[in-house]
C-alpha cells in the first residue's frame, strides 16, 4: 500500500463501522496517521455483485468490497491523499497540494525549532518522544511527501495545541 511508503509504521486502521440502511451497506473506515484519526464512509446496494436471473453478474465486486474501497479512498482524501482521483484536470489539486505541503513544512519547522525537550509528541503506536527528535526523524519523509507532512503537522497540533491550518 502506498501509505506504507508515505508514513511507514505511523498509521493504523480501526475496526470498520458497518450499517445497513434502506438496502444499502454503509461502511466507515477509520484511519489514524501520526496520532490523527479521520473517518469517512462508502456505500453500495446490498444486491450489488449478485447474479441476476440468467446467472450472470453484471457489476464488479461485492457490496462489502466496494463500500470498503469507497470509504478507505474517502478517508485518505481527508488526509490529502489521492486527491487526483477527484480532480479531472489535475491543475487545482497540484497547486493546492504544493501550497498545503509548503504550509505543513513551515509549521513543522517553526514549532520544532521553538520547542524544548519537554514538548512530547504522542505517536500512533502509543509511544511518546520529544518533538525535536520526532521532527528530525520524520523530516526526510515529510519533506518529500505532502500527505505525510500534513498528517505529521496535525499530530503536532494535537500534541501541542498549536494550530495548523492548510487547505487539504
Amino acid at each position: 500500500m502506498r501509505l506504507n511508503e508515505l508514513v511507514g509504521p505511523g498509521w493504523s486502521m480501526g475496526e470498520p463501522i458497518l450499517k445497513e440502511i434502506g438496502g444499502k451497506l454503509i461502511m466507515g473506515t477509520p484511519v489514524t496517521i501520526f496520532g490523527v484519526t479521520r473517518c469517512n464512509f462508502g456505500s453500495e446496494a446490498e444486491e450489488h455483485g449478485n447474479a441476476e436471473e440468467d446467472g450472470k453478474v453484471r457489476d464488479f465486486g461485492s457490496a462489502e468490497t466496494n463500500s470498503f474501497a469507497q470509504s478507505l479512498k474517502r478517508t485518505l482524501a481527508l488526509f490529502g491523499m489521492g486527491l487526483s482521483l477527484y480532480d479531472k484536470s489535475g491543475v487545482m489539486v497540484r497547486y493546492k497540494e504544493k501550497a498545503a505541503h509548503d504550509a505543513a513544512l513551515d509549521f513543522i519547522r517553526d514549532v520544532g525549532a521553538r520547542s524544548d525537550e519537554s514538548v512530547i509528541l504522542h505517536m500512533t503506536d502509543g509511544s511518546q518522544q520529544p518533538l525535536k527528535d520526532a521532527v528530525r526523524k520524520a523530516w526526510p519523509t515529510v519533506k518529500r511527501e505532502r500527505a505525510a507532512a500534513i498528517a505529521f503537522a496535525k499530530a503536532i497540533e494535537d500534541s501541542t495545541g498549536q494550530l495548523f491550518s492548510a487547505s487539504t
